[in-house]
C-alpha cells in the first residue's frame, strides 16, 4: 500500500516488498508468519527467549511502530532482537539482512532519514556482496532504498536507482508483476517531484491500466493508483478528469478500506482541495 503523508516521509512512494508490511492500523495479523504466541512473549518484560524466536523481534518493532506509548519499548527491542540476530546468525546471513532493512524502516517511520538512508544503503551493498546484484533480495534492496533516497528528498538518486530498479524487476519479474508495479509507480512519483510530468504521467497511466488488468478495477492498490493518476491530471491542467478520477478512487477507497483509513483520509482531503482549488493539488495534499 501506498506510504504517503500529508506532512512528514511518504508523499506517495509506495514500500517495495518486504519480510514485515505493516499498514496504519497495527495488530498481531501484520506480523507474519510470527504466531501471537511468540508477539506476546516478545512484548513480555522478560523478553524474548533467543534464538528459538529470532527475528520475532524485529517483526514486532515493525508492526507496533505506528502506536503511541510503545516507542521505548520498540527502541529496546530493536536493541535487543538486532544484537541477537547478529550474534545467532552471523553478519551475512539473509535474516540479518532483512533484520536490517526492518530496521532501517523504522528509522524512517520515526523520521530518523538520515539513519534510515545509510542504513539501507549499507543493506544494499551487503547484498550485493554476499547475493551478487542480481539476487532477488538485492533487487528488493535496491527498491526500497528507492523510497529512502526519495523521502530524503534525494531525487537524483531515487530516480537513478529506481530506473535501474524498474529495468532488473521487468527481467526478473515481467511487466505486469506487483512488485515491478510498485517500482514503476515509485519511480513516476520521483519524475512527478523533478517536475518530468509528461513521463510520470505515461508512467502512471501504465501502471493504473496494469493494475486494473492483474489486480482488478476494485482492488485497493488499484484504487490509490487512480488516485494518483489524478493527482498528476490535476498538476498538468486536465482539472475535469483529474476531479473525476480522484472522486472515483475515493469512494472506492472507502468502501475497500473504510472512511478512517489513513489512505482514505488522505485522498478525501486531496479531493477537498481540488474541488476548492485554493492552489495546486499535490502540494497542497502534502502541506508545502
Amino acid at each position: 500500500m501506498t506510504f504517503w503523508r500529508k506532512r512528514g516521509t511518504g508523499r506517495g512512494i509506495e514500500r517495495g516488498t518486504g519480510r514485515v508490511s505493516v499498514g496504519g492500523d497495527s495488530s498481531y495479523s501484520a506480523i507474519g508468519p510470527y504466531s501471537s504466541v511468540v508477539v506476546q512473549q516478545a512484548a513480555a518484560p522478560q523478553g524474548v527467549a533467543w534464538p528459538l524466536e529470532v527475528g520475532a523481534v524485529p517483526a514486532l518493532a515493525s508492526a507496533f511502530q505506528p502506536r503511541a506509548g510503545l516507542r521505548e519499548r520498540i527502541d529496546a527491542l530493536w536493541a535487543e532482537g538486532e544484537a541477537a540476530v547478529l550474534r545467532v546468525l552471523g553478519p551475512e546471513h539473509v535474516d540479518t539482512l532483512m533484520s536490517k532493512g526492518d530496521l532501517a524502516t523504522s528509522y524512517q517511520q520515526a523520521g530518523r532519514l538520515p539513519e534510515a538512508t545509510a542504513l539501507m544503503e549499507q543493506v544494499l551493498a551487503d547484498h550485493e556482496r554476499v547475493f551478487g546484484p542480481t539476487h532477488q533480495g538485492t533487487l528488493t534492496a535496491r527498491s526500497n532504498l528507492v523510497v529512502h533516497y526519495f523521502n530524503a528528498g534525494r531525487l537524483p538518486k531515487a530516480i537513478a536507482f529506481g530506473e535501474r530498479a524498474l529495468a532488473d524487476s521487468e527481467r526478473l519479474y515481467g511487466g505486469d508483476h506487483p512488485r515491478t508495479l510498485t517500482v514503476r509507480h515509485n519511480l513516476a512519483t520521483a519524475y512527478h517531484f523533478e517536475g518530468r510530468l509528461a513521463e510520470a504521467l505515461a508512467m502512471k497511466e501504465q501502471v493504473l491500466a496494469s493494475r486494473e488488468r492483474v489486480l482488478g478495477p476494485e482492488h485497493p492498490d488499484t484504487a490509490v493508483a487512480r488516485a494518483n493518476l489524478a493527482i498528476t491530471y490535476w498538476e498538468v491542467g486536465r482539472r475535469a478528469p483529474a476531479l473525476a478520477l480522484l472522486g472515483l478512487a475515493v469512494s472506492e477507497l472507502t468502501r475497500l478500506l473504510g472512511p478512517g483509513h489513513p489512505e482514505t483520509v488522505t485522498y478525501t482531503e486531496a479531493l477537498a482541495f481540488a474541488r476548492a482549488r485554493s492552489r495546486p493539488l499535490w502540494r497542497r495534499v502534502l502541506g508545502l
